[in-house]
């Protein structure tokens, strides 16, 4: 069959733009009804930005007046929650490592002489970093 024009160049995507990027739909409805409230009180800010001011506002001063004038404190252990669960927000959840090593489930009996040499050649070099430090 012979190649059409249409057919993809070595190396070329079918998206180059790639997936367009979709707003996170709670974040979305959260921010606009931040806007809203606040669009009443003739305050002119993107629901972002007042959400953030709010959230710093907790972290540095522990507490915050929110809109319908209620005064909100946050101390002890409500504020190292909140101040966790706020990093976590911006950095993401701390790495987790995965442990790989499940000696008990191992069947090498199957291997061969050569395969198991070939294993133990690479394993070396992480068995000796291993031992000395």
């Amino acid at each position: 069959m012979p190649k059409s024009n249409t057919t993809w160049k070595k190396g070329q995507s079918g998206n180059p733009h790639g997936r367009p990027t979709r707003a996170r739909a709670l974040t979305t409805a959260i921010c606009d009804e931040i806007e809203a409230q606040f669009r009443e009180k003739r305050v002119d800010l993107p629901g972002n930005r007042l959400l953030a001011k709010v959230l710093v506002k907790i972290l540095h001063d522990g507490e915050v007046v929110l809109p319908g004038g209620t005064k909100l404190e946050v101390s002890g252990k409500d504020y190292l929650d909140f101040a966790k669960w706020l990093v976590n927000q911006i950095d993401g959840p701390p790495r987790q490592e995965v442990g790989l090593y499940q000696y008990d489930e191992l069947d090498l009996s199957q291997l061969s002489d050569e395969d198991l040499l070939k294993i133990g050649e690479i394993l070396e070099p992480v068995i000796n970093s291993t031992d000395t430090g």
